[in-house]
């Protein structure tokens, strides 16, 4: 099976915690995620899966740009279930290592100017989610995934600083195309 994700989000937005002015800003976020997976047998799929995404916020006040990107690497499992002749339900898990990089401009009082830090790190994460899949040709899919459940280690390579998270999303939608290579 092969699987082409994309992500798209355009936000104008304004960040509260700035006193005593409110700092507007643009964000753009960009992701993209091909996944490639064999049928162990028919209702369980394993593979490996590749995501590279690009965020950047423009503030309104300074014009200043952050910029953050990332690449992963990682494996899924997925057990489907058939609904219909034509629908699927599956569980998805998977882990992923992730390499990203943070460029952050701010106000620094010292030097009386904008700065910039740089800040590298990865990450290592596990996850599972739904999906819906609709197959309208017998190799076709689209899929839908709302939600999931995940928990994420992050290691800054730049400051001494590790991270843990655990998240349950219910708000997130995924959409992706399928082609499945059937006999």
């Amino acid at each position: 099976a092969l699987n082409l994700s994309l992500s798209f989000n355009n936000q104008n937005g304004y960040d509260k915690q700035t006193t005593p002015n409110i700092l507007s800003y643009d964000r753009i976020f960009l992701l993209v995620s091909p996944k490639f997976g064999y049928f162990i047998n028919e209702n369980i799929a394993i593979g490996g899966l590749l995501e590279g995404s690009i965020t950047t916020f423009k503030f309104a006040n300074n014009e200043n740009t952050d910029k953050y990107f990332s690449g992963a690497a990682g494996f899924f499992v997925q057990r489907y279930f058939t609904v219909s002749e034509n629908f699927l339900f599956s569980i998805e898990g998977q882990t992923k290592f992730t390499r990203g990089h943070e460029s952050i401009s701010f106000f620094n009082p010292v030097i009386g100017n904008y700065d910039t830090d740089k800040l590298d790190y990865y990450s290592l994460s596990i996850s599972a989610f739904p999906t819906f899949t609709y197959l309208p040709k017998p190799n076709w899919g689209i899929q839908a995934s709302i939600g999931s459940i995940s928990h994420t280690l992050t290691k800054s390579l730049s400051v001494n600083d590790t991270a843990n998270e655990t998240k349950l999303n219910l708000g997130s939608f995924t959409f992706g195309i399928s082609y499945y290579l059937r006999n």
